[in-house]
């Protein structure tokens, strides 16, 4: 006890200094976080150092004043990347984020510039290389996020650049709301959600635009030769895993406002099946929808012009650039113009006037190919459902694969053409069945059982209809038409 009031007055001493060094350190804790080598540590450790180099110009932290970083600059190592953000302030004081460690407040990043380098002339920003780890270092973000971080971010700008001879393309003046959130599972991990934001307002379209990004939302645009016109692009609810940018999610609308391009593999695959020639594709008031899930974007709405025909797509487009679409394409009633001397019509559009077929395309956007079996499935349908209106019998049904189990296209088409072109004569084949069939009502055929089946009515029809046309009536008198049987069922 003596010894204690002995040396009273030098404890008192030390635990006054002591305190007097505590209420220092803490009121030049903001300097000491925004001193150079202490501010450097913290920003190696929230972001991948192994992948960038960061730094900033100054950082303003203050008891009761906001958060302010000036220059944020962000360089990926391997020159894939730039960032440089000039300001970015946090409306939550120190003061505030140690006494409600869960209340991070709300970020707002004004003017940030986002350089985007490709690697070469067929990279685009889905497909660029070898895999690029993220900035920010996964584990320290969801370990230092306890609740969502609402972002705000003004005048952005985004451009990308490959090498070669192309022009550098991207978005400016793109401002939105986003989140930091974490994730619900480890597994998950942290994300960035976006709920709605306008990329593009009526842009000058390009070639660099549609080959690096456009092309998996409008197949059609992939490896165009020549592109005029302008367009808007619009995203919504976005969600981009931080570990894994491949597994994004989100939709979006394109709205291609007029358009011309030329030199679309995938519309010259359409063309040359077709018989078409060689056209300038047209876009007018389209508008896409898109939806990027399961690393695939499905789009529907896609419209375009070739010559005076329509084409209308639906499917998906992956990241991988694989396809799976459906081109449907209306066949007008007539033809526009008058063919000239010579020259025969195409037998696949005239014997499909006035019909809607779908086209199945797979392969990849570079190499896109029609799907032959699936296209025959497709022709089959439309062929029974002309031949139902004509012989009006909704229960007719055709079956003709080959010895393979494959269908033949081309005899589905050439016996359609050959049928329409026999049985739209006045007093042919069309009209000997309907009179055939006002005449004689009976039941099925009783011939079941009485020895081999005859060949089938149907197909005789589609014989003697392509040798009728084979062989042209006389100027002078018409030919006689074939006598069709009364009796017997149709046997397809």
């Amino acid at each position: 006890m003596n010894l204690i009031r002995k040396h009273w007055g030098k404890l008192m001493a030390v635990v006054g200094g002591c305190l007097l060094l505590v209420i220092l350190l803490v009121a030049a804790a903001p300097s000491i976080v925004a001193y150079g080598p202490v501010r450097d540590f913290l920003l190696h450790h929230l972001f991948n150092g192994k992948e960038v180099a960061v730094s900033v110009d100054s950082v303003s932290v203050g008891w009761f004043r906001s958060t302010k970083i000036e220059n944020l600059q962000i360089i990926q190592r391997e020159k894939k990347y730039d960032v440089d953000v000039p300001v970015i302030t946090n409306d939550v004081s120190l003061f505030q984020l140690i006494s409600q460690p869960r209340q991070l407040g709300n970020l707002v990043i004004e003017r940030p510039s986002i350089v985007v380098q490709l690697p070469n002339e067929q990279s685009d920003l889905f497909d660029q290389g070898q895999e690029t780890p993220p900035s920010l270092d996964e584990a320290k973000v969801q370990t230092a996020l306890r609740r969502t971080i609402d972002v705000s971010v003004f005048d952005a700008s985004v451009e990308v650049r490959k090498p070669g001879e192309g022009e550098p393309w991207g978005f400016k003046k793109i401002a939105f709301l986003a989140q930091l959130r974490p994730g619900k599972t480890e597994e998950e991990g942290p994300s960035i959600l976006i709920p709605e934001a306008t990329l593009m307002e009526h842009q000058q379209l390009t070639q660099e635009m549609c080959d690096d990004l456009l092309k998996f939302v409008a197949p059609v645009v992939t490896g165009v030769t020549k592109v005029d016109g302008d367009v808007s692009l619009s995203l919504k609810d976005i969600r981009v895993p931080l570990a894994d940018r491949q597994s994004s999610v989100g939709k979006g609308t394109l709205s291609i406002h007029e358009v011309n391009l030329t030199g679309s593999p995938l519309v010259q695959k359409i063309t040359e099946f077709l018989g078409l020639g060689p056209s300038v594709e047209v876009f007018t008031d389209c508008t896409i929808q898109f939806e990027l899930v399961d690393k695939r974007i499905y789009h529907e709405g896609l419209d375009f012009g070739v010559g005076n025909v329509r084409v209308r797509t639906h499917g998906f487009v992956g990241l991988d650039k694989s396809l799976d679409l459906i081109a449907e394409v209306p066949i007008p009633l007539a033809a526009s113009k008058e063919f000239p001397e010579g020259v025969t019509p195409n037998p696949i559009i005239e014997s499909l006037r006035g019909k809607t077929i779908e086209i199945p395309i797979v392969g990849t956007l570079d190499k896109p190919r029609i799907d032959g079996q699936r296209f025959g499935s497709s022709l089959m349908a439309t062929a029974e459902s002309t031949l139902r209106d004509m012989l009006q019998d909704d229960e007719l049904e055709l079956d003709l694969r080959g010895e393979d189990g494959e269908i033949d296209v081309e005899q589905i088409m050439g016996l359609t053409k050959s049928l329409l072109d026999s049985a739209n004569r006045e007093g042919g084949l069309l009209d000997q069945l309907r009179e055939r069939r006002d005449s004689n009502k009976q039941a099925d055929a009783e011939e079941e059982g009485e020895g081999a089946p005859k060949e089938g009515l149907l197909k005789r029809l589609f014989r003697r209809a392509e040798k009728s046309r084979q062989e042209p009536e006389s100027n002078n008198e018409k030919a006689p038409p074939p006598n069709l049987p009364l009796d017997g069922a149709i046997d397809l």
